[in-house]
């Protein structure tokens, strides 16, 4: 039997990145390294590959093989910051298939799993393997979901109240206060003790075009950054 997923936000999925051609797949040691338990944790494995412009997300429940991910999500990206962001959407895509596995009717599972760029048909193909898993008593082979686009970056409070615009000691308050008006829910955290709520920069974007007010004008972008 699979795993229930760690109550969100309230613990962390620890992740890595690596770049293709620096691992050994077959080495445990990193996950000590990152303070990663297999036998105990679910964790996740981003790995970016240069020549194919995209990184795969390998999610792991715990005591799985390191052969044997649950999830394998794989999304356009061209550095390690957008690789990272490769793996929050895999977490985000793991919890979903978590609940889908105790329970197929699960609503805002599958809501849960929009806007996520997931390919069309994805819906029967999640529910063609959970047959699957649930035919070989709860053994699998991976999950592989293939988005469209490219990864999306995540901020933190900090960050977002730089964008709005909001300064000095109150700035990240205001921030928060902006977020809960907007109904903007935190999509992933940072890793360690001291890890901060981080937000899909894309959905900030959107509701601040939607509704003008104070910002960082002028400002030209590629892919999200700001540029100077």
């Amino acid at each position: 039997m699979i795993p229930a997923f760690p109550p969100y936000p309230d613990q962390d999925i620890p992740y890595f990145v690596q770049t293709s051609g620096t691992y050994d797949t077959d080495d445990w040691g990193d996950l000590e390294r990152h303070g990663i338990d297999p036998a105990r944790d679910w964790w996740c494995e981003a790995v970016l590959r240069t020549r194919r412009s995209d990184a795969i997300a390998s999610l792991y429940p715990p005591g799985a093989s390191r052969h044997q991910p649950l999830v394998d999500f794989i999304l356009g990206a061209e550095d390690l910051y957008e690789a990272e962001a490769v793996a929050h959407r895999a977490i985000r895509v793991g919890r979903s298939i978590a609940a889908l596995l105790a329970d197929q009717s699960d609503a805002a599972a599958w809501q849960s799993l929009k806007g996520l760029g997931l390919p069309p048909g994805h819906t029967e193909s999640i529910k063609s393997w959970i047959r699957a898993v649930e035919e070989l008593g709860h053994r699998w082979e991976p999950l592989v979901l293939e988005a469209s686009g490219w990864a999306g970056e995540m901020w933190t409070v900090s960050m977002i109240a730089d964008f709005l615009g909001y300064e000095g000691a109150s700035a990240t308050n205001s921030a928060r206060v902006w977020l809960s008006r907007k109904g903007l829910k935190p999509q992933g955290r940072q890793t360690g003790r001291r890890g901060q709520t981080e937000y899909d920069a894309e959905l900030i974007r959107q509701a601040k075009e939607a509704s003008p007010g104070k910002g960082r004008h002028g400002a030209q972008r590629k892919r999200g950054r700001f540029q100077s």
